[in-house]
């Protein structure tokens, strides 16, 4: 065969291989995309990012966001796609102020970094905040909103809660921000409200010596995340106590806890979080007294009626995530996910993904349903998840899954998505190609830093980040991170992303028929133009 016969067989191969990705996304509704390593502009051998969190311009389904902390210079940074995900560009300007130039901390399951956006395309990044006169992470750290109005180029901050300067039984110590809501219906300007898990190291203990305090708090702010007011201890208001060991009444609410919060179509603010005794751990409360509590104010935060949702939990350990959606009835739905093992009693043991929903408010919530379908004979473990909804009803699921691993430490991704607005979920989906190695990095290794995997749905595709260890060694001990695409429709033509994402599924066949075509055998001068789904493979080949 002749070489022009050759390069024209490529090439209509490769165009026949582009049809076919479109009549097979007909017949299938999940494709992935290539993974792409969402940090390449950071050269730096060390550089270390946590799975971070997405968000969707509300304006341009193509324009998303990444928040993630980089753990070695301590630092918060934003990343942003053009093309629904397809590459993605490290952008220089930093959410931090300068007086609090520092957001990582040793954060536990918790999210470091959430994303939210208000009206007029305002974007809103919560973070810890502290510099070195503040003690490092295991000192007095406060909480910061940073807004954008230019899609991440520059940033202005307000503290949301200073913990500078305080000193004895007053040091806070406030844990990762766990969340981040905002009411863009209400009259004026957006109402935001950010929740975590407080800290106060040398409080005085309560009866019996215990001394964890670290109940879940929600600041508000009623002008566009300008200013806030003091910030409201949610547990407060839930009244039940438990016997602690020594004999003593104790408030649950008040131990290992953090929130997550949704904002409805009305206004009305809900926060989810596990009941804790002030201790934390099971020895103080047998974890069959240990429900989740639902926390619901009409009133911007002021005050909260609280209920249980169900049964106690077995095994959660505050990783947990609400969100509100105006599908499923005139109050529209709460969907709740989180971990648990509702028929063990090792909470050492093995954990599952559940998923329960309210269609009144928070009043009556369904019975769990487990998401994870792995063999359950065989133990394997799934933790921190993370939820998002597209706005035609789609709900999309992600979380880490050990079912893979061979006694090694590696996990990955899956994912399981419902098209009826949660009644019932699809199969799962391993969203990464290769286990992530966690000999390597600080996900529960040592510094026990990790969070949900970052997830944001829209009616074409569902975006999954992780961090990863594949471009890592034992001396670098890195971790950037990966975004790959669940694509649910074919891209139109009028779509910007349908060549590039055909390119992606089909393994880049008519791109390379093409390049043949124009340059036949010869060597490109240069270095070689890769499609952008091929970056990663390309650094991790080198």
């Amino acid at each position: 065969m002749s070489r022009s016969r050759a390069v024209r067989w490529i090439v209509v191969a490769g165009l026949a291989a582009v049809a076919a990705q479109g009549t097979a996304l007909a017949a299938d509704p999940v494709r992935l995309t290539r993974p792409v390593q969402a940090t390449i502009d950071d050269l730096a051998p060390s550089r270390t990012y946590t799975a971070p969190s997405l968000v969707v311009d509300p304006e341009d389904d193509d324009v998303m966001f990444a928040a993630t902390a980089e753990l070695r210079s301590r630092t918060c940074r934003l990343l942003r796609s053009n093309d629904a995900g397809l590459t993605w560009r490290l952008l220089d300007a930093l959410p931090s102020p300068t007086s609090y130039p520092f957001c990582s901390t040793s954060s536990g399951m918790l999210t470091q970094t959430p994303l939210a956006f208000g009206r007029d395309r305002t974007l809103f990044y919560a973070m810890s905040g502290w510099d070195t006169q503040d003690g490092g992470p295991g000192g007095s750290v406060s909480v910061i909103l940073a807004r954008s109005t230019d899609r991440g180029a520059s940033w202005s901050s307000a503290v949301v809660r200073d913990a500078r300067g305080k000193t004895g039984p007053q040091t806070e110590n406030h844990s990762a921000v766990a969340a981040l809501a905002v009411d863009t219906r209400a009259a004026g300007q957006d109402v935001v409200y950010v929740g975590w898990r407080a800290g106060y190291p040398q409080a005085a203990p309560f009866p019996g010596g215990l001394r964890a305090h670290r109940p879940p708090l929600v600041a508000v702010s009623t002008d566009g995340g300008k200013t806030f007011g003091e910030p409201v201890d949610v547990s407060s208001f839930y009244k039940r106590t438990s016997t602690s060991p020594t004999g003593a009444e104790l408030p649950l609410g008040m131990g290992f806890t953090a929130p997550s919060l949704a904002v409805d179509g009305q206004g009305a603010l809900y926060v989810a979080y596990p009941a804790a005794a002030a201790a934390a751990f099971p020895s103080t409360v047998p974890p069959d007294k240990l429900p989740m509590v639902l926390a619901k104010s009409t009133d911007r935060g002021k005050t909260f009626t609280v209920t249980e949702i169900g049964e106690p939990l077995a095994h959660n350990e505050g990783v947990q995530i609400l969100k509100w959606t105006p599908h499923g009835g005139e109050q529209g739905t709460l969907h709740l996910i989180y971990e648990d093992k509702p028929d063990q009693t090792d909470r050492s043991a093995d954990r599952d993904i559940y998923y329960r929903r309210s269609l009144d408010s928070g009043t009556t919530w369904t019975t769990p349903q487990k998401l994870n379908d792995d063999d359950p004979r065989e133990l394997r473990v799934q933790v921190t998840p993370n939820i998002s909804v597209t706005p035609d009803g789609r709900i999309d699921a992600a979380w880490w899954d050990f079912r893979n691993d061979p006694g090694t430490f590696v996990n990955d991704v899956y994912m399981a998505t419902s098209q009826d607005n949660g009644a019932t979920w699809g199969a799962n989906v391993r969203i990464t190609d290769r286990s992530i190695d966690r000999k390597l990095g600080v996900w529960s290794n040592g510094f026990d830093i990790r969070q949900p995997p970052g997830l944001a749905s829209t009616a074409k595709v569902t975006t999954v980040a992780w961090d990863d260890t594949r471009l890592a060694n034992a001396v670098t001990e890195g971790q950037d991170v990966f975004v790959r695409a669940a694509q649910f429709e074919a891209f139109g033509a009028e779509s910007s992303t349908a060549v590039p994402y055909a390119i992606a599924a089909t393994g880049g066949l008519a791109l390379a028929g093409l390049v043949l075509l124009l340059f036949g055998r010869r060597r490109l001068a240069g270095s070689p133009v890769l499609p952008p789904t091929d970056r990663a493979e390309s650094l991790s080949a080198s």
